[in-house]
């Protein structure tokens, strides 16, 4: 569909321009500032006390005074993306670049040189000592379970990394230099998707966005730092934000030339390797799925393409994660993981309320959280989680789950303050936790020394700092934390704020009467989100998608304000168009 005539048919100039209330306008202004105004007074609440206080009649009222403003301000930027009467993107900005994507590549790379320099041959991490373990040559000290490729960890990601090690062990002598080739292909592969998601916003005629985001891409730390880490998320995020592009891509019909077939083959192959990199893909690309059907079968969009490369995926990921892996002797990951938040409900009612609870209750909750007593208002999951029972759970889910619900009936406020201490790094700008997502935190990644001793040598590489100098000031600007003690500039560091962006393009989409197609690319993201509701707490790792995402937003917002007229299926930036 040709996007000028979309602006036409939704830019219709109403609003602020035609000196009238718009009632669609006012009424999605006031429910997003609402919802968001709330996501601030809560987060300050649990910053403050660690409780939501809800029932606290000045929660309310304060989110009633940030609302009003924030009313008044959506409404005229919705007036304003309605006019015809704008300025391109592109005007005021001559800027002609033969090729955006490899500028974009050569510039990043060169941005994070410096960092990978002063933590060659990379940053072992906690996680990856024991994702590796399968490797060792000697697996007396090890566990049983530790001493074969498992699904603690994706098993792809366990076999780059571990083979990796192996290499330059068999090559050179050397894990480090296994590390070394590991932590360079990372690189490479991770600033590779940055730089295609960055070099769109070029393709689609918005030079602002291409240079701010290229820019962002190469100087933020969560990037430069991330990506000489042994973890999975690093590669996942880049894989997600190159997904939600390919989405948004095809529901504009913007298909390359080589045509729909490799297309789709193409998008295939990206939600694949998705979910085969981070189980909680496949949740959030079920969750996109069912809207997917929601909207196909409503006639609000042709979903066709999506499913078509996206179902075969979800099908071939069951298969690969459940007979192949079975077949392979692959032992599956632990389900605990998904028991993050009951863990720490349940104990947040024992620990308030134990003595109210019937004795066969309380004996049957106790054994599902062992641990529930070192449960203090935690913002991690992992002290209740680590020894939960989830034989009784599996055992007799129906009791479970009588359980769980008839004590979320009758103490609403625990469940509801311990599932949002987990998750409010998330959605609110007001959280200041030590292990939130709004900072880098390289605090809770694992150095060389502090496993010293723990586990075979072998399996901790050391940093080797060729130039101690440059290692020295990487250390001491991370160690600053500058990323979350600056006013404002704090702002771009927080997951939450680009959670708040997809929600505002999905308001909007709303608001201005856009099709439904458009707001499939925001709900991939926000899917994903969700599956961050119910993780084990507010971690940067587990919200890199969102940043890596963000070239693509910022676009996708300016195209919603029509900020380019440019056609759905043109390549060619729109200052460069005869």
């Amino acid at each position: 569909m040709n996007d000028t005539k979309q602006v036409e048919r939704f830019g219709s100039g109403r609003g602020a321009s035609a000196g009238r209330i718009d009632a669609r306008f006012a009424v999605v202004s006031v429910l997003f500032s609402l919802l968001y105004a709330a996501s601030l007074a809560i987060g300050r609440n649990l910053a403050r006390t660690g409780t939501c206080d809800l029932g606290s009649m000045a929660t309310w009222v304060t989110v009633l005074v940030l609302a009003a403003p924030l009313s008044i301000a959506g409404y005229a930027m919705l007036s304003w993306a309605s006019s015809r009467h704008r300025v391109a993107a592109s005007e005021g900005l001559r800027m002609r670049v033969r090729h955006p994507f490899l500028l974009a590549w050569s510039v990043i790379c060169l941005a994070w040189l410096p960092v990978l320099i002063a933590r060659w041959p990379g940053d072992f991490c906690f996680d990856a000592m024991w994702q590796t373990a399968f490797v060792a040559p000697d697996t007396t000290n090890i566990s049983e379970y530790w001493s074969h490729l498992n699904a603690w960890h994706p098993p792809l990601h366990s076999l780059w990394l571990g083979g990796s090690l192996v290499l330059g062990q068999t090559l050179f002598g050397s894990y480090g230099a296994g590390l070394a080739v590991y932590t360079v292909s990372q690189t490479l592969i991770f600033s590779l998707c940055l730089a295609r998601v960055v070099s769109y916003a070029y393709e689609s005629g918005h030079l602002r966005i291409y240079v701010a985001a290229l820019a962002f891409a190469a100087l933020f730390p969560g990037f430069s730092v991330y990506a000489t880490m042994t973890t999975k998320d690093v590669v996942f995020s880049g894989l997600l934000a190159l997904v939600a592009l390919w989405v948004y891509r095809t529901v504009r019909d913007d298909i390359p030339s080589t045509g729909i077939r490799s297309w789709l083959m193409y998008g295939f192959l990206l939600f694949l390797l998705s979910m085969l990199m981070r189980n909680n893909a496949l949740h959030a690309f079920l969750v996109v799925v069912l809207l997917a059907l929601v909207l196909h079968a409503g006639r609000a969009f042709d979903a066709r393409r999506l499913l078509v490369a996206l179902v075969p995926a979800i099908a071939l990921s069951l298969v690969i994660t459940g007979p192949v892996y079975r077949a392979l002797d692959i032992k599956p990951g632990p389900s605990k993981e998904i028991m993050s938040v009951p863990s720490v409900q349940l104990a947040s009612v024992l620990v308030d309320h134990g003595a109210e609870l019937d004795p066969a209750d309380r004996a049957y909750i106790e054994q599902l959280v062992p641990d529930w007593r070192k449960y203090d208002r935690n913002t991690l999951a992992d002290a209740t989680k680590e020894h939960f029972n989830t034989g009784l759970v599996s055992s007799d889910p129906l009791r479970f789950a009588r359980v769980y619900l008839g004590h979320a009936l009758r103490y609403p406020g625990n469940f509801i303050n311990a599932w949002a201490l987990l998750s409010a790094g998330y959605w609110s700008q007001s959280v200041s936790y030590a292990n939130e997502a709004d900072a880098v935190q390289l605090s809770l990644m694992c150095p060389y020394d502090a496993v010293r001793g723990v586990l075979p040598q072998y399996l901790a590489v050391p940093f080797e700092r060729p130039v101690p100098p440059l290692s020295d000031a990487v250390d001491s600007a991370l160690a600053s934390r500058f990323e979350a003690n600056v006013p404002v500039l704090n702002l771009f560091f927080k997951a939450s704020t680009w959670f708040w962006l997809a929600m505002a393009y999905v308001f909007a989409c709303i608001a201005l009467r856009v099709p439904a197609s458009r707001m499939i690319p925001a709900a991939v993201l926000l899917a994903y989100c969700l599956t961050l509701f119910l993780g084990p707490g507010s971690l940067y790792r587990y919200a890199s998608p969102l940043f890596t995402s963000l070239p693509l937003l910022l676009v996708m917002m300016a195209d919603l304000a029509g900020a380019s007229v440019a056609s759905d299926s043109a390549y060619v930036p729109a200052h460069m168009r005869a």
